[in-house]
């Protein structure tokens, strides 16, 4: 099946889930100054297609709608983006000492940066500003706590022609994936303690802050997004994103 047909397949989808389940209904306005109110349902064949209260659908083209509305409809129907979550990493080894015992060399951490990448999958204009926010999470080496290892909001943006219709952020805040080992000698068990890279979840919004894209590693982190909004830099949180203290060591000798 092409690409075409699937596009006109889905564009049928949403019409009649919209019309089904109901729309926003909201005050339009033509060019030469007449209103009226209508659900927005889909723009097909570059014409906007309206429900009326009585329930009729009426098919306009742009150009026959004010500015407003224009802008309406382009915000509410943006490009397809293709979003990635990057990485940058480098590991920092530490030597061991004269006199130091092989168990107690400190093990290597990492050093880390994380951004994201925004391709749009097409190249018609879309002339709005745009923003990130993303989340990065750690997990502890020992235990199940999660850690908000960094969060960042950029700078508004714009795709164009000229920057190849892509953007990429890399976030200044160096996070440090610490490795170590708990405990004074074998016979405490070595426990592994520290911290290391989980997952994240990036959100794309709109110049009224709406969002209109995203990816993450875990669905949870988008369906507890307004407990995670909660969270700061360095939290510790369980899979709801609600705040936990970190795991408390193992002690092999009392048995707790």
């Amino acid at each position: 099946m092409s690409r075409l047909c699937m596009k006109r397949i889905l564009g049928l989808a949403l019409l009649l889930i919209n019309v089904c389940m109901g729309a926003e209904v909201r005050s339009w306005t033509l060019a030469d100054g007449s209103s009226f109110e209508a659900e927005y349902i889909i723009i097909m064949g570059g014409k906007a297609n309206l429900r009326l209260p009585s329930g009729e659908i009426v098919k306009l083209a742009l150009d026959q709608l004010a500015a407003e509305d224009r802008l309406y409809l382009e915000l509410k129907n943006p490009p397809e983006f293709r979003i990635e979550f990057v990485r940058d990493r480098s590991q920092k080894v530490f030597d061991l000492m004269a006199g130091q015992e092989d168990y107690t060399l400190r093990p290597p951490e990492y050093r880390c940066h994380y951004g994201v990448k925004l391709k749009q999958r097409d190249t018609f204009a879309y002339k709005h500003e745009l923003h990130f926010e993303f989340f990065s999470i750690g997990k502890e080496r020992a235990g199940s706590g999660l850690i908000l290892l960094d969060r960042q909001v950029t700078d508004p943006f714009l795709l164009t022609r000229e920057n190849g219709w892509e953007y990429k952020f890399m976030s200044k805040r160096e996070v440090v994936l610490q490795n170590y080992l708990y405990g004074d000698g074998p016979s405490d068990g070595h426990q592994k303690r520290g911290r290391k890279y989980y997952g994240y979840l990036i959100l794309l919004r709109d110049i009224h802050g709406q969002i209109i894209a995203m990816e993450t590693s875990h669905d949870w982190l988008n369906e507890n997004l307004e407990t995670l909004m909660e969270r700061g830099v360095g939290n510790y949180m369980d899979k709801t994103c609600t705040r936990i203290f970190p795991t408390r060591p193992y002690n092999i000798l009392l048995g707790k």
